[in-house]
Order: C-alpha cells, then sequence, then structure tokens
C-alpha cells in the first residue's frame, strides 16, 4: 500500500458531504478517483466489499481487518 493515500476534497461547509478522494501513486502513475461518500461510509464500504479498493491490494481489506490511523502534529 505504499503510495496510496486518502484525501477528503473539501466541497461546501458541511464535513459530512466531502468525499473521500483516493490517489494510488504506485510505479510512478497518480491515478485519482473521488467517492461521494463520508469518509466513515468509504471506509465501511471498503470493509464490506462494496465500494472497489482503486488500485489497493485485492487481499484488502484482510479477513479480520484493522484500522490505523496517524495524525499530523498540530503546531
Amino acid at each position: 500500500m505504499e503510495g496510496d493515500v486518502w484525501y477528503w476534497r473539501v466541497a461546501g461547509e458541511d464535513p459530512d458531504r466531502w468525499p473521500v478522494v483516493v490517489g494510488n501513486r504506485n510505479d510512478a502513475c497518480e491515478d485519482w478517483a473521488e467517492f461521494p461518500t463520508s469518509a466513515t461510509a468509504y471506509l465501511v464500504g471498503l470493509i464490506r466489499g462494496e465500494i472497489p479498493g482503486h488500485g489497493l491490494p485485492e487481499s484488502l481489506p484482510a479477513r479480520v481487518p484493522e484500522v490505523h490511523a496517524n495524525t499530523w502534529p498540530t503546531f
């Protein structure tokens, strides 16, 4: 999963309506997809297999998925 990134596209004032943008920059290829859903709904759909992994390994999510999140330091 090296090179895969997830973002919110800030569109409007309601964060619950910001779409998820997934980028796959493996092999020097920039490939982006936008999903018109909240981040929580995206993750649930990904785990349930209802949303395509878009560039992620087919083995993801694993049979017993784990979610880890890193946060940026605040200044």
